[in-house]
C-alpha cells in the first residue's frame, strides 16, 4: 500500500512539473462569468504599448536525465521528499533548455526585434475602432479588457503570428483572484512572398508595422465578438483542421465560428480561438491594412 501511495504521488508531482513556464499561452480553459456590452469595452495593453516579438523554436522541451535511485530507508516521508526533489530538478532543466532555445530563436530574427523597438501599438491602431486605449485612460465608465499580445516570426521571416492573452478582472479584485473572463486568441498571417520576406530581412519597418497592426486588430475583433456573446449561439460541429504555421501544420480540433477579413476563426475544444488565413500569400504591403479598414468602414 505504501508503495502504491508513493507511486500515485510521484505521478501527480511529475505531472505538475512537466509543463515548463511559458507566458505566451494560458494553461487553463476559457473562463467566463458574463457577457458584456460592446460599446463599453476598452482594451488595455497590460504591459505597455511596445511590441513583444519573438523567434520560433521547437517546443520539444524534453531533458535527458540520469535514472535516480530512491533510498527507502528514510520511510515514506523521505521517499516523497526525494521524488519531489527529482521532479523539481527535471523541471529546472527543461526551463533552462527552453530559455536557451528562445534566446537562439530571437537571434535568428534580430533584425525584426530591432525594428519592432520603434513601433508603438497604440499609435498603430489609433485610427481604427478597435477600442484600444492607454492604461491612463482605463477605468472611465467602461469595462477594461486587459490584453497581452506576443508576436512570433519564423527564422525565414515568411510568416508572422500573434498570441493575445485576454482577461477581465473582477471589480475590486486583488492579485491572485480569478478573472471574470480569460482566453487566448491566436492569429496566423498568410505566408509572405519571397519578396516580402526579403524586405523584412532588410529592415522594412512599414511592412512589419502593417502586419502587426492587422494581426492585433483581428485578434481584438475576435475578443470583442466573444465577450459580447456573438459566438454563443454558434453550434457548428467540431471538426479537425490543419492550420499552416511556422513549422508545418498545426492540427486543431474545433468549430469554425466566424469568417473575418480572409480568416477562418476556429473555437477549439479548450474554447481558445485560432484564426488562420484562407487567402493566398500576401502580395503587397497594404493588403492586410486595407482589409482591416474595409471592416471598420462597413461596421
Amino acid at each position: 500500500m505504501r508503495a502504491l501511495i508513493a507511486a500515485l504521488i510521484f505521478i501527480t508531482l511529475a505531472g505538475c512539473v512537466s509543463a515548463p513556464y511559458r507566458d505566451d499561452y494560458t494553461t487553463h480553459v476559457n473562463t467566463r462569468s458574463e457577457y458584456y456590452a460592446g460599446k463599453d469595452l476598452k482594451f488595455v495593453l497590460a504591459e505597455g504599448s511596445l511590441v513583444d516579438i519573438r523567434g520560433i523554436y521547437s517546443k520539444d522541451n524534453t531533458s535527458s536525465s540520469s535514472p535516480m535511485m530512491y533510498q527507502g530507508g528514510a520511510g515514506l516521508a523521505g521517499l516523497l521528499a526525494q521524488i519531489g526533489t527529482h521532479a523539481s530538478l527535471i523541471n529546472s532543466q527543461r526551463n533552462k533548455k527552453l530559455a536557451a532555445a528562445q534566446e537562439a530563436a530571437n537571434g535568428d530574427i534580430a533584425t525584426l526585434i530591432s525594428l519592432a523597438e520603434g513601433i508603438d501599438l497604440l499609435a498603430l491602431l489609433e485610427q481604427t475602432d478597435s477600442g484600444l486605449i492607454s492604461p491612463v485612460e482605463a477605468g472611465a465608465a467602461a469595462t477594461d479588457v486587459n490584453i497581452k499580445p506576443i508576436f512570433f516570426a519564423s527564422r525565414a521571416m515568411d510568416q508572422i503570428s500573434l498570441n493575445t492573452i485576454v482577461w477581465v478582472d473582477a471589480e475590486g479584485s486583488s492579485e491572485g483572484d480569478e478573472p471574470t473572463y480569460q482566453n487566448l486568441i491566436q492569429v496566423f498571417s498568410p505566408k509572405l512572398s519571397t519578396q516580402q520576406s526579403e524586405r523584412l530581412a532588410n529592415g522594412d519597418k512599414q511592412l512589419l508595422s502593417s502586419l502587426i497592426s492587422s494581426l492585433l486588430d483581428t485578434s481584438l475583433k475576435i475578443a470583442k465578438a466573444d465577450l459580447t456573446g456573438q459566438y454563443a449561439s454558434v453550434n457548428a460541429p467540431d471538426k479537425t483542421y490543419l492550420v499552416e504555421k511556422h513549422f508545418g501544420a498545426k492540427v486543431v480540433r474545433g468549430a469554425v465560428v466566424d469568417h473575418t477579413c480572409g480568416y477562418d476563426v476556429i473555437r477549439d475544444i479548450r474554447l481558445w480561438f485560432v484564426a488562420h488565413s484562407r487567402q493566398a500569400p500576401v502580395t503587397n504591403a497594404t493588403t492586410e491594412t486595407a482589409c482591416a479598414r474595409t471592416q471598420h468602414e462597413s461596421g
